[in-house]
Parts: C-alpha cells; sequence; structure tokens
C-alpha cells in the first residue's frame, strides 16, 4: 500500500466516493419502480382531494412536491379557476372547497347548506364526493373550516382536446357564482414518464 493511501484525507475520500456509489446503486432501482411510473394515480387524487384542508395544502405550499397529496393537487386537480392543461394518461379530480365565513356552530350550517355543481362541455357532472367539513390549516384565517367536493375522473373518460368546465357554488345569503374555464386534455402534455 503506497504512503498516499495511508493518509487519513485519502480515506476519507475513498469512504464517500464508495458511499455515494452505493447510494446510487440502491437509489436507481427505486426511482424506476416508481408508483405508475411517475403517472398520476387515483391514490394521489384521491389524496389530495381528501387533504385539500389540511397537510395535503401545507406540504404544497412549503414546497414538499413527492407526497401524494401534493402531486395530486399540483398535477391532478382541474382547476375551477384558470385554464391548464393535463396529461390525458393521469387521473385527474374536479374540486372546489369552500371556507366557512363564521365561527365553528354557524359555519358547520353554512357548509352543510353549501352546494358545488360541475358541467363539463354543458353535461352535469354526477355523482359528487364531499369531504367531512374539516379544519382548514392553509393560509385562511385561524380556526376556520371548510369543505371539499369534486369527482374524479379516470384515464379515458374524456376525449382528447379542449373541454369546458362550469362550476356552480350556492351557499345560504350567497348569490349563485358561476365560474367557466377551459382545460385540455393531451398525450403531448405526458412527460417521458412511461405508460
Amino acid at each position: 500500500m503506497s504512503n498516499a493511501s495511508r493518509l487519513p484525507g485519502n480515506r476519507v475520500l475513498k469512504a464517500t466516493i464508495a458511499g455515494l456509489l452505493l447510494t446510487l446503486a440502491v437509489w436507481a432501482p427505486a426511482a424506476a419502480a416508481t408508483p405508475a411510473h411517475g403517472r398520476i394515480t387515483k391514490g394521489d387524487v384521491t389524496a389530495a382531494f381528501q387533504a385539500r384542508t389540511t397537510g395535503g395544502y401545507l406540504n404544497l405550499l412549503r414546497g414538499r412536491t413527492i407526497a401524494a397529496p401534493v402531486r395530486g393537487l399540483r398535477d391532478g386537480r382541474i382547476s375551477s379557476f384558470g385554464d391548464s392543461i393535463h396529461c390525458s394518461r393521469d387521473w385527474h379530480y374536479l374540486g372546489v372547497t369552500v371556507l366557512a365565513p363564521d365561527g365553528r356552530e354557524a359555519g358547520r350550517a353554512f357548509l352543510t347548506a353549501a352546494s358545488i355543481t360541475f358541467a363539463i362541455d354543458g353535461r352535469p357532472v354526477a355523482p359528487t364526493m364531499r369531504t367531512a367539513i374539516k379544519p382548514f390549516v392553509g393560509t385562511g384565517i385561524r380556526g376556520q373550516i371548510g369543505v371539499s367536493v369534486g369527482k374524479l375522473v379516470a384515464p379515458g373518460s374524456l376525449a382528447n382536446g379542449e373541454h369546458t368546465l362550469e362550476t356552480k357554488i350556492a351557499g345560504p345569503g350567497l348569490a349563485i357564482d358561476t365560474m367557466l374555464v377551459t382545460f385540455t386534455l393531451s398525450p403531448d402534455f405526458c412527460g417521458s414518464a412511461a405508460t
């Protein structure tokens, strides 16, 4: 063994390189075996829908992009608030969260009576799903509660191309608020992930 390999700095360098190679060897198969090969899954969008008022939203705000709720919210949600383009091979969901304007008791009454409906290309979307009334832990008012209403959209259930989404929100003491956006489903927006 040469004198150079006996120096402490060389041992540290060799250990670091060996550790890096081991890390890459362990990491590479795991990356190749990610769920659905990088596609947004039914689990991703279900988690995003259920966690919208809770930790899923906080993860998004804090830049944690790996968790299913964040992937589903960021890439799987067809927003009622702006036009968008999505991969036609992914699962998606429609979803709107309504927050209560008052304290817990009055808020629960308001959220129970609130109505959210969707139509895609003029056809009503039914049935929809509704979360339990949950605390909203995002950037809202402390102690605020909310409920999400939405629908899962399976790959292939809508044709590729442009669609219109109409969302109507009504509640006690509110005028009906109607939002109209367009969204496009395209295989060209799927990136390089395997199908």
